[in-house]
């Protein structure tokens, strides 16, 4: 009963999610990244962990080609169903999904696909290094990951806000606790060292800056973007603080834009690797 009640509510932000504008934008800007340079290998197997947009579906299997499968790892049975429902016929002997997998061991064997993407959700694994090597170990010789993820100083203007907030009441400790959360967020650099630790042979990591705009605290605490991805972040910082510092967040926020759109900053890196 229990684990149905959570699945309602999974299910319930992800419709919320498909339907948000921001998550639109964010998941638009990501995919055009990718597919700005996807070029897969004839006659070959592509892995996709995560899912994405019709749009994304529709331009990856155009550049498949008919010689190639698309295998898609996603845990969500709600984005498979739609994702099956947006592909139509489109993806009848091509497409094929795989609901049960772990970020860590991947259910296929070593030297088989020749391309892997993924748009942020591969990100979401607990531990990176494994999920890169496990990348590593299913691609064929000379084959690409492409990936796309949140570089350092991604959101640095709600950091900034967060920190600045902490000071005010003396959390000492969280401010610690934030700084360490903001160096989780790599740099180009840092991706580039981490995929030539797993034994990729080439990597290139690209940054492309945009700005997302809310019209105010309540729209950017109640964007299903914001609460899929960034909001369990701050949560993780402020721990039982985290009403009390939000409140305050939201109305250093509303005073300091009043009626101006409020601007985050978000640092998107595509990642290339080749195996």
């Amino acid at each position: 009963m229990e684990s149905q009640r959570r699945t309602r509510k999974g299910d319930s932000l992800l419709i919320r999610i498909l339907e948000d504008q921001h998550s639109k934008e964010a998941m638009n800007y990501f995919e055009n990244l990718i597919l700005e340079r996807f070029s897969g290998l004839e006659r070959s197997k592509v892995l996709q962990i995560g899912w994405a947009s019709k749009e994304f579906e529709e331009n990856l299997l155009i550049k498949i080609g008919q010689s190639s499968n698309l295998i898609v790892l996603e845990p969500s049975s709600y984005l498979i169903d739609n994702m099956r429902l947006e592909i139509g016929s489109k993806g009848e002997g091509k497409v094929f999904f795989k609901s049960d997998f772990d970020f860590e061991h991947f259910p296929f064997d070593n030297d088989v696909f020749g391309s892997v993407v993924s748009v942020l959700f591969w990100e979401k694994s607990p531990n990176r290094i494994k999920t890169l090597l496990e990348i590593q170990r299913v691609l064929v010789p000379s084959g690409i990951a492409i990936l796309t993820t949140f570089l350092k100083n991604s959101m640095r203007e709600f950091f900034d806000l967060y920190s600045e907030v902490l000071v005010q009441f003396d959390l000492n400790q969280l401010v610690q606790l934030l700084q360490q959360v903001r160096s989780m967020l790599l740099s180009k650099e840092e991706y580039q060292k981490l995929l030539y630790d797993c034994y990729f042979s080439m990597v290139k990591v690209t940054v492309k800056e945009f700005k997302m705009f809310f019209s105010n605290s309540i729209e950017l605490f109640n964007s299903p973007f914001i609460q899929s991805t960034w909001l369990p972040v701050w949560e993780t910082i402020g721990g039982r603080e985290s009403e009390r510092i939000f409140w305050h967040i939201r109305q250093t926020i509303d005073k300091y834009f009043s009626n101006r759109k409020i601007p985050l900053t978000i640092n998107g890196g595509l990642i290339i690797g080749i195996k």
